[in-house]
């Protein structure tokens, strides 16, 4: 997925945190689909994401450049990080 605010603080956010992408995310997002085309040398038949909002708006823009409809798989998600969801990297121990 692009780039959430979390990534940007180096916050921990595993399934337990739902962050949006952030304005930059969306703009690695657009760049990405613009380019997925192009880079692959095969056809895709299928999108697969998990339900977190950071991927389905990561696979939105993917999915109107391959022409297809993301497929939501909830189990197809981050694992879940417990007591350390939303910690800094920094208080985790990085």
């Amino acid at each position: 997925h692009g780039q959430t605010q979390a990534n940007r603080q180096e916050l921990l956010a595993g399934a337990g945190c739902d962050f949006p992408l952030n304005e930059e995310g969306h703009l690695q997002a657009q760049r990405v689909g613009r380019a997925i085309r192009q880079t692959i040398g095969h056809p895709v038949h299928r999108l697969i994401v998990s339900s977190m909002l950071r991927t389905r708006e990561t696979a939105s823009y993917l999915a109107s450049s391959l022409e297809l409809a993301p497929e939501i798989v909830h189990d197809f998600r981050e694992w879940h990080l417990g007591e350390w969801e939303g910690k800094t990297f920094q208080e985790f121990g990085h």
